[in-house]
Parts: structure tokens; C-alpha cells; sequence
């Protein structure tokens, strides 16, 4: 009799433990499906005037730069896919950024020109973040990214207070402890304080967000932190192996430099900006410099942006 009755309890038991066990597996698979379904963080980085000049798409077909350093940039590339055949719409900052920020042509947005805001002349699309905003994400704005005109505002995109720095006009380096911080520094900041108070809801899948972070730079005045200007010795730059416009070349297809020409120093040396009207090679080889050395400044900032998510536990989220 007592074997009987601990044959039963040891068969309860088992029963019990079992059914315990396809419980807990039930509730694993469940957990993996939540996690399977929990919405995905989105962090837009926009960069100004960038040519394809960096690490990933060195070609030695395109004079590019050998010694150019953007260490932050290909560490993202390195896992991420990259496009080797990417066209803007028109090369022109406002109807670029109207058109992939819409997914609408220049035709239909009716953006041409710089700060016309295509919710204005061309309809009240729906943007990129705006989408987001309006499917549950947190959305936040940062710097150059609509480029609609002065303040680039666009409220209907975000869900907090966009942020727009502003800063003097030169081209010279400055130094990093300026009274006056350049505003990419101020975006960077803004944009990893925004992150770290974003970390915790997107972590536990309370509410996910969708971050666009544009940066000024390498686009004119090319002011930056000297220290980048030591990544690059004057002895090390060169001239452009071919400084003139090609034989048959459309005229629309050029582009007069008409800001560059208007910056005090350079507007001295009386260039017209027509075709073949070249600057003074030691003028060339300081801008080249200079854009070289903001080129990788925005790659800093870029990297000071992903060491935040990688801190926050977020890059694969």
C-alpha cells in the first residue's frame, strides 16, 4: 500500500514537472515572438556635402584621397550594406533631402531650389519620421535635415523639440575650447543626451524611436576643431589631377561656386566662377585641406553618436 502511494505521488510528480516543463516552453517561445514583433529603433545619420570620398568606397578610378580618415564610418559600413551605385534626384541639398525624406521626385515635391519647404509648393506628404511619429515612435530632429529654409523646422515630423544650432560664418579651423562651440558639436550632444533618455523605453519595447541627426559638415565654411587639421600635413595634400571642365560639357552641368566666392577672402582673389577659372593652387590645396580635416571631424561625431547606442545596449536593436 505505501508503495502504491508513493508510486503516485512520484507519477503526480512527473506529471507536474512536465507539465511545467511545456509551460516554461511555451512561455520561451512566446517571449522569442515578442521579441520577434518588438518594433525596431531608427537612427538616421545625414551628412552634408559628403562626397564618396571615405574609407568604404575607396576607388582608385575617382582620385580619391588615400589618406582620408573616417574610422567611424567604415566601422558602420563594415556591417551594413552599401550602396555603390547611389544618385540623388537633383545635387542640390533642399530637393534631395525633400525627395528622399518623401519618396517623391523633385517633379512632384516641386522642390528646385534651396529652402523652398515642399509642404508649401509641392503638397503635405508625409515624411520619413512623420510616418514613424505616427505608427508610435518617439521622433526627434537634429540640425540639417529638411534644409525647408532658416530654421528647417518641420513639426509635423517630430515628436520633440527639433534642434537647430547656429554658429558664425568662416572657413578657418578654430580652436576646440572656442567660446562659441561649432554647432555639429552642439547636434552630436543633443543627439546622444536624447539617445541616453530614449534607451530605457526602447529597451523593454515600451515605446521604440526614430532619431534623424544632419550634420553641416563637410559642407562650407569648413570650420573645425584644429586637431583634425593634424590628420593632415600641408606636404601630404595635392592638386586635383585635372582642374578643368570637360570638353562638350552641358552648361547646366556647372556649378559657379557662388558661395565659396563669397566668403571675404576668397571673394578678394576676383574669380568669376565661370568654366577653367581655377583658384590659386596654394588656395586649392588649403581648402582641400580643410575639407578633408571637417570630412573627419563629422566622422568623429558620428562615431561619439554609435558609442552611445553601443553603450545604451541598442546597436542591434
Amino acid at each position: 500500500m505505501e508503495r502504491s502511494y508513493n508510486q503516485v505521488i512520484a507519477n503526480t510528480a512527473q506529471m507536474n514537472f512536465e507539465k511545467m516543463q511545456g509551460l516554461y516552453q511555451i512561455l520561451v517561445i512566446f517571449n522569442l515572438f515578442q521579441v520577434s514583433l518588438q518594433r525596431k529603433n531608427v537612427l538616421l545619420f545625414i551628412v552634408d556635402d559628403l562626397r564618396p570620398e571615405i574609407g568604404v568606397y575607396k576607388d582608385s578610378s575617382n582620385q580619391f584621397f588615400e589618406d582620408i580618415h573616417t574610422p567611424n564610418i567604415d566601422r558602420l559600413a563594415s556591417k551594413s550594406f552599401v550602396a555603390n551605385q547611389a544618385y540623388v534626384q537633383q545635387a542640390l541639398c533642399s530637393p534631395s533631402r525633400a525627395s528622399f525624406l518623401t519618396s517623391r521626385r523633385p517633379d512632384t515635391t516641386k522642390v528646385y531650389h534651396i529652402g523652398v519647404n515642399y509642404r508649401i509648393v509641392g503638397g503635405n506628404f508625409t515624411s520619413l519620421p512623420q510616418y514613424f511619429k505616427e505608427n508610435g515612435y518617439r521622433t526627434a530632429g537634429f540640425g540639417k535635415v529638411f534644409h525647408h529654409g532658416p530654421h528647417d523646422y518641420d513639426d509635423l515630423s517630430w515628436t520633440e523639440p527639433f534642434v537647430f544650432p547656429h554658429e558664425t560664418r568662416t572657413w578657418k579651423a578654430i580652436n576646440f575650447q572656442a567660446e562659441r562651440l561649432l554647432k555639429d558639436e552642439v547636434i552630436a550632444t543633443s543627439a546622444i543626451d536624447t539617445l541616453t533618455k530614449f534607451a530605457p523605453d526602447a529597451r523593454d519595447g515600451v515605446q521604440p524611436f526614430m532619431m534623424a541627426v544632419g550634420f553641416n559638415k563637410p559642407h562650407l565654411p569648413f570650420a573645425c576643431p584644429e586637431e583634425f587639421l593634424d590628420l593632415y600635413p600641408e606636404d601630404g595634400i595635392q592638386l586635383p589631377s585635372n582642374q578643368f571642365a570637360p570638353i562638350g560639357m552641358p552648361d547646366i552641368a556647372w556649378s559657379n561656386w557662388i558661395e565659396l566666392r563669397n566668403y571675404e577672402d576668397i571673394s578678394a582673389l576676383g574669380c568669376s566662377g565661370e568654366p577653367n577659372d581655377t583658384l590659386p593652387d596654394d588656395v586649392v590645396l588649403k581648402l582641400r585641406r580643410a575639407y578633408y580635416a571637417c570630412v573627419s571631424y563629422t566622422d568623429n561625431l558620428i562615431g561619439r553618436v554609435m558609442d552611445t547606442l553601443d553603450k545604451e545596449h541598442l546597436m542591434d536593436d
